[in-house]
Protein backbone atom coordinates (compact mmCIF):
# COMPACT_ATOMS: atom_id res chain seq x y z
CA UNK A 1 0.00 0.00 0.00
CA UNK A 2 1.02 3.62 0.00
CA UNK A 3 1.99 3.79 4.20
CA UNK A 4 4.43 0.77 3.09
CA UNK A 5 5.82 2.92 -0.10
CA UNK A 6 6.38 5.83 1.83
CA UNK A 7 8.68 4.08 4.02
CA UNK A 8 10.77 2.33 1.38
CA UNK A 9 10.91 5.89 -0.12
CA UNK A 10 12.54 7.21 3.41
CA UNK A 11 14.61 4.64 3.72
CA UNK A 12 15.70 4.97 0.36
CA UNK A 13 16.45 8.63 0.86
CA UNK A 14 18.26 7.76 4.12
CA UNK A 15 20.56 5.08 2.33
CA UNK A 16 20.91 7.60 -0.85
CA UNK A 17 22.00 10.51 1.80
CA UNK A 18 24.52 8.98 3.34
CA UNK A 19 26.04 6.73 0.31
CA UNK A 20 25.92 9.95 -2.06
CA UNK A 21 27.66 11.86 0.36
CA UNK A 22 30.66 9.19 0.99
CA UNK A 23 30.83 8.17 -2.66
CA UNK A 24 31.22 12.23 -3.64
CA UNK A 25 33.96 13.05 -1.27
CA UNK A 26 35.44 10.07 -2.30
CA UNK A 27 35.80 10.99 -5.75
CA UNK A 28 35.98 14.46 -5.14
CA UNK A 29 39.29 13.31 -3.16
CA UNK A 30 40.44 10.63 -6.08
CA UNK A 31 40.30 13.66 -8.50
CA UNK A 32 42.00 15.70 -6.61
CA UNK A 33 44.86 13.48 -6.44
CA UNK A 34 44.88 12.74 -10.21
CA UNK A 35 44.29 16.72 -11.31
CA UNK A 36 47.21 17.07 -8.71
CA UNK A 37 48.88 14.85 -11.22
CA UNK A 38 47.97 16.68 -14.23
CA UNK A 39 46.42 13.32 -15.56
CA UNK A 40 43.50 13.56 -17.98
CA UNK A 41 42.21 16.48 -16.77
CA UNK A 42 39.56 17.82 -18.70
CA UNK A 43 38.02 14.00 -18.99
CA UNK A 44 38.76 14.25 -14.66
CA UNK A 45 37.13 17.17 -14.33
CA UNK A 46 34.24 16.31 -16.85
CA UNK A 47 33.63 12.81 -15.32
CA UNK A 48 33.15 14.45 -11.82
CA UNK A 49 30.93 16.78 -13.06
CA UNK A 50 28.65 13.69 -14.70
CA UNK A 51 29.09 11.78 -11.89
CA UNK A 52 26.89 14.93 -10.05
CA UNK A 53 24.80 15.53 -12.19
CA UNK A 54 23.60 11.74 -12.13
CA UNK A 55 23.29 11.53 -8.61
CA UNK A 56 21.37 15.43 -8.75
CA UNK A 57 18.69 14.00 -11.35
CA UNK A 58 18.63 10.61 -9.35
CA UNK A 59 17.80 12.83 -6.21
CA UNK A 60 15.30 14.71 -8.26
CA UNK A 61 13.84 11.69 -9.28
CA UNK A 62 13.57 10.73 -5.69
CA UNK A 63 12.10 14.01 -4.73
CA UNK A 64 9.06 13.25 -8.04
CA UNK A 65 8.56 9.85 -6.38
CA UNK A 66 7.79 11.32 -2.50
CA UNK A 67 5.99 13.80 -3.87
CA UNK A 68 3.83 11.44 -5.87
CA UNK A 69 3.43 9.17 -2.94
CA UNK A 70 2.59 12.19 -0.65
CA UNK A 71 -0.15 13.41 -2.62
CA UNK A 72 -1.16 9.73 -2.89
CA UNK A 73 -1.27 9.54 0.69
CA UNK A 74 -3.09 12.34 0.87
CA UNK A 75 -5.59 11.04 -1.16
CA UNK A 76 -6.11 7.86 0.67
CA UNK A 77 -6.52 10.18 4.12
CA UNK A 78 -9.39 11.83 2.51
CA UNK A 79 -11.10 8.65 1.07
CA UNK A 80 -10.86 7.31 4.80
CA UNK A 81 -12.31 10.95 6.04
CA UNK A 82 -15.26 10.40 3.44
CA UNK A 83 -15.84 6.78 4.37
CA UNK A 84 -16.07 7.87 8.11
CA UNK A 85 -18.49 10.94 7.20
CA UNK A 86 -20.34 8.91 5.57
CA UNK A 87 -20.91 6.09 8.02
CA UNK A 88 -21.18 8.87 10.79
CA UNK A 89 -24.07 10.39 8.54
CA UNK A 90 -25.67 6.89 7.30
CA UNK A 91 -25.94 5.40 11.18
CA UNK A 92 -27.23 9.01 12.60
CA UNK A 93 -30.12 8.69 9.39
CA UNK A 94 -30.83 5.19 10.34
CA UNK A 95 -31.20 6.02 14.08
CA UNK A 96 -33.77 8.52 12.91
CA UNK A 97 -35.68 6.68 10.57
CA UNK A 98 -35.97 4.20 12.98
CA UNK A 99 -37.17 6.37 16.16
CA UNK A 100 -39.42 8.65 13.29
CA UNK A 101 -40.40 4.51 12.55
CA UNK A 102 -41.44 4.13 16.54
CA UNK A 103 -43.11 7.03 17.00
CA UNK A 104 -45.47 7.25 13.92
CA UNK A 105 -47.14 3.62 15.14
CA UNK A 106 -48.09 5.00 18.09
CA UNK A 107 -51.77 6.14 17.35
CA UNK A 108 -53.15 7.90 20.44
CA UNK A 109 -55.48 10.74 19.55
CA UNK A 110 -57.37 13.51 21.87
CA UNK A 111 -60.71 12.41 22.99
CA UNK A 112 -63.58 15.14 22.02
CA UNK A 113 -64.47 16.24 18.87
CA UNK A 114 -63.02 19.74 18.74
CA UNK A 115 -59.78 18.31 19.76
CA UNK A 116 -59.67 15.66 17.84
CA UNK A 117 -60.27 17.75 14.67
CA UNK A 118 -57.61 20.55 15.62
CA UNK A 119 -55.28 17.21 16.00
CA UNK A 120 -55.04 17.44 12.04
CA UNK A 121 -53.05 20.42 12.07
CA UNK A 122 -50.49 19.00 14.41
CA UNK A 123 -50.75 15.67 12.23
CA UNK A 124 -49.97 17.59 9.00
CA UNK A 125 -47.36 19.63 10.22
CA UNK A 126 -45.14 16.68 11.84
CA UNK A 127 -45.82 14.60 8.16
CA UNK A 128 -44.57 17.63 6.71
CA UNK A 129 -40.79 17.80 8.84
CA UNK A 130 -40.71 14.42 8.75
CA UNK A 131 -40.40 14.52 4.82
CA UNK A 132 -38.18 17.73 4.83
CA UNK A 133 -35.90 16.31 7.12
CA UNK A 134 -35.30 13.19 5.25
CA UNK A 135 -35.16 14.77 2.54
CA UNK A 136 -32.31 17.19 3.81
CA UNK A 137 -30.64 14.09 5.17
CA UNK A 138 -30.60 12.24 2.05
CA UNK A 139 -29.23 15.45 0.00
CA UNK A 140 -25.98 15.31 1.91
CA UNK A 141 -26.13 11.40 1.83
CA UNK A 142 -26.17 11.95 -2.00
CA UNK A 143 -23.31 15.06 -2.33
CA UNK A 144 -20.75 12.82 -0.53
CA UNK A 145 -21.89 9.35 -2.58
CA UNK A 146 -20.81 11.78 -5.41
CA UNK A 147 -17.95 12.99 -3.67
CA UNK A 148 -16.95 9.10 -2.46
CA UNK A 149 -17.37 7.51 -6.64
CA UNK A 150 -15.30 11.23 -7.81
CA UNK A 151 -12.56 9.92 -5.50
CA UNK A 152 -12.93 6.20 -6.77
CA UNK A 153 -14.25 4.99 -2.98
CA UNK A 154 -16.29 1.89 -4.08
CA UNK A 155 -16.19 0.07 -0.63
CA UNK A 156 -16.42 1.35 2.93
CA UNK A 157 -15.66 -0.57 6.08
CA UNK A 158 -17.02 1.60 8.75
CA UNK A 159 -20.91 0.79 7.40
CA UNK A 160 -22.68 -1.56 5.13
CA UNK A 161 -25.38 0.92 5.05
CA UNK A 162 -25.75 2.53 1.36
CA UNK A 163 -28.43 5.36 -0.31
CA UNK A 164 -30.67 2.54 -0.97
CA UNK A 165 -30.99 1.40 2.61
CA UNK A 166 -31.74 5.01 3.63
CA UNK A 167 -34.70 4.83 1.09
CA UNK A 168 -35.89 1.28 1.78
CA UNK A 169 -36.47 2.49 5.28
CA UNK A 170 -37.70 5.71 4.10
CA UNK A 171 -40.46 3.91 2.03
CA UNK A 172 -41.34 2.11 5.88
CA UNK A 173 -41.93 5.44 7.17
CA UNK A 174 -44.10 6.41 4.99
CA UNK A 175 -46.04 2.96 4.98
CA UNK A 176 -46.58 4.14 8.71
CA UNK A 177 -48.01 7.58 8.13
CA UNK A 178 -50.11 6.24 6.13
CA UNK A 179 -51.11 3.98 8.37
CA UNK A 180 -51.51 7.18 11.23
CA UNK A 181 -53.38 8.95 8.75
CA UNK A 182 -56.26 5.70 8.47
CA UNK A 183 -56.28 5.14 11.99
CA UNK A 184 -56.83 9.09 12.86
CA UNK A 185 -59.47 9.27 10.33
CA UNK A 186 -61.09 6.43 11.57
CA UNK A 187 -61.20 7.70 15.22
CA UNK A 188 -62.28 11.32 13.92
CA UNK A 189 -65.33 9.52 12.49
CA UNK A 190 -66.04 7.61 15.72
CA UNK A 191 -65.91 10.88 17.67
CA UNK A 192 -68.19 12.71 14.84
CA UNK A 193 -70.18 9.96 15.33
CA UNK A 194 -70.61 10.04 19.44
CA UNK A 195 -70.78 14.03 18.94
CA UNK A 196 -74.10 12.98 16.91
CA UNK A 197 -75.02 10.94 19.26
CA UNK A 198 -74.88 13.39 22.39
CA UNK A 199 -76.66 15.88 20.55
CA UNK A 200 -79.15 13.55 19.36
CA UNK A 201 -79.53 12.61 22.80
CA UNK A 202 -79.26 16.37 24.86
CA UNK A 203 -82.30 17.27 21.98
CA UNK A 204 -84.60 14.48 23.24
CA UNK A 205 -83.53 14.63 27.02
CA UNK A 206 -84.31 18.78 26.52
CA UNK A 207 -87.34 18.03 24.87
CA UNK A 208 -88.65 15.59 27.43
CA UNK A 209 -87.89 17.68 30.44
CA UNK A 210 -90.02 20.65 28.85
CA UNK A 211 -92.47 18.26 28.44
CA UNK A 212 -92.46 17.29 31.86
CA UNK A 213 -92.16 20.54 32.88
CA UNK A 214 -95.12 21.28 31.10
CA UNK A 215 -97.30 18.87 32.65
CA UNK A 216 -96.27 19.65 36.63
CA UNK A 217 -97.49 23.06 35.25
CA UNK A 218 -100.19 22.01 33.83
CA UNK A 219 -101.07 19.64 36.73
CA UNK A 220 -99.95 22.34 39.43
CA UNK A 221 -102.79 24.72 37.62
CA UNK A 222 -105.34 21.76 37.65
CA UNK A 223 -104.87 20.98 41.54
CA UNK A 224 -104.88 25.16 42.03
CA UNK A 225 -108.38 25.07 40.85
CA UNK A 226 -110.71 25.49 43.94
CA UNK A 227 -113.94 25.49 42.65
CA UNK A 228 -113.44 21.59 42.12
CA UNK A 229 -113.56 19.26 44.61
CA UNK A 230 -109.88 17.19 45.37
CA UNK A 231 -111.97 14.21 43.35
CA UNK A 232 -112.64 16.26 40.48
CA UNK A 233 -109.10 17.52 40.40
CA UNK A 234 -107.66 13.76 40.46
CA UNK A 235 -110.22 12.89 37.88
CA UNK A 236 -108.96 15.87 35.59
CA UNK A 237 -105.18 15.09 36.03
CA UNK A 238 -105.96 11.10 35.57
CA UNK A 239 -107.83 12.23 32.11
CA UNK A 240 -105.19 14.65 30.71
CA UNK A 241 -102.25 12.03 31.91
CA UNK A 242 -103.43 8.94 33.15
CA UNK A 243 -100.51 7.30 34.93
CA UNK A 244 -97.74 9.32 33.26
CA UNK A 245 -98.08 7.07 30.12
CA UNK A 246 -96.81 9.34 27.51
CA UNK A 247 -93.67 9.88 29.28
CA UNK A 248 -92.94 6.04 29.35
CA UNK A 249 -92.07 6.24 25.48
CA UNK A 250 -89.85 8.80 25.43
CA UNK A 251 -88.36 7.78 28.90
CA UNK A 252 -87.78 4.48 27.27
CA UNK A 253 -86.23 5.78 24.31
CA UNK A 254 -83.46 8.27 26.46
CA UNK A 255 -82.95 5.32 28.46
CA UNK A 256 -82.35 3.02 25.14
CA UNK A 257 -80.24 6.18 23.68
CA UNK A 258 -77.54 6.41 26.48
CA UNK A 259 -77.46 2.56 27.03
CA UNK A 260 -76.48 2.16 22.76
CA UNK A 261 -74.10 5.90 23.80
CA UNK A 262 -72.08 4.13 26.68
CA UNK A 263 -71.29 0.77 24.19
CA UNK A 264 -69.88 2.64 21.68
CA UNK A 265 -67.60 4.75 24.08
Amino acid sequence: GVQNSMKMQEAFEDEFRITRQAREVECERLAEEMLGLHYQEVQISERLAALKASLDALHEQSQKRKAALEQARERELEKERLRKEFAAMANEAQRWLRDTHETIQDHTFPEGLQAITDYRAKLDSDNAAIESTFATKLAAMTELDGRMTAAGITDNKYTALRLSDMNTANESVKEQIVKRDEAYRKELEHQQNLEERRVEFAQKATAFAESLAAMRSQIEAIAATEADTLEARIEKVTAAYGKGAALEEPWDELGSMDRRNSSVG
